[in-house]
């Protein structure tokens, strides 16, 4: 079944909305969300469409140029699928997800709490200002939780032997070095001192993932907190 199948068949059972507060929405025939009656099923079927905080930022475009010229991690949203559930952080700039959909408790509590406003507007549909405004916010703030915790699990730093095994400038054979013995030292050189240098590196980079580590990890915990006692 194609998508060009689809479309013919869901027109003959619905019709779709083109913009307003159901935009991209396919509603069944006979049914129409903007009737009193209907308000109470016809508000979380709406769609908000919402940008994320992070695409307005200057350091969004230009990280992902610098990450890309130093061989580091490319831009995650290639090749993604988008999530609407919101179980991942945006992927693109302007995102549409149907309130229905949204799998966060917060949210959900806003919808269930805010009572419709009398009369239907083309820009809020059958929520108040203030409640979008929580809405969003309350998004905007989840979704910086999310991306941190990806980026502190995708920046997570190997351990000591393994960035040494890893690390081609520094344990890299050289052609002289590739048939000498396991533990000969090299001609010229002192015995004891290739095997304290290896062990001074690996103490470095132990301490240096350790850091990271900590540090990474205080940044998701102050987020983390201050988005619960704001949505608490």
């Amino acid at each position: 079944l194609n998508i060009s199948t689809m479309q013919k068949t869901l027109q003959m059972v619905a019709y779709l909305w083109s913009d307003g507060p159901w935009r991209n929405s396919y509603v069944r025939l006979g049914w129409d969300p903007r009737v009193a009656a209907n308000a109470g099923e016809a508000r979380k079927l709406q769609v908000i469409d919402f940008r994320d905080r992070f695409y307005r930022q200057p350091r969004a475009y230009f990280d992902a140029i610098e990450e890309q010229r130093s061989g580091g991690i490319v831009d995650q949203s290639e090749g993604q699928v988008v999530d609407h559930h919101f179980r991942t952080p945006p992927v693109n700039r302007s995102q549409l997800y149907q309130y229905t959909d949204i799998e966060d408790s917060v949210v959900q509590r806003i919808i269930a709490e805010t009572d419709c406003v009398e009369r239907i507007t083309w820009r809020n549909g059958w929520f108040t200002t203030a409640a979008l405004r929580d809405i969003r916010e309350r998004m905007a703030v989840r979704g910086e939780v999310m991306r941190r915790l990806q980026q502190a699990s995708l920046l997570s730093l190997p351990g000591p032997s393994e960035s040494l095994a890893l690390d081609g400038g520094q344990c890299s054979a050289s052609a002289g070095e590739q048939d000498r013995p396991a533990g000969a030292v090299p001609p010229g050189e002192p015995r004891g001192e290739r095997g304290g240098g290896d062990e001074r590196r690996g103490q470095e980079a132990a301490q240096n993932a350790e850091n990271a580590q900590g540090n990474d990890e205080r940044q998701v915990g102050t987020l983390v907190s201050s988005s619960s006692s704001v949505f608490a």
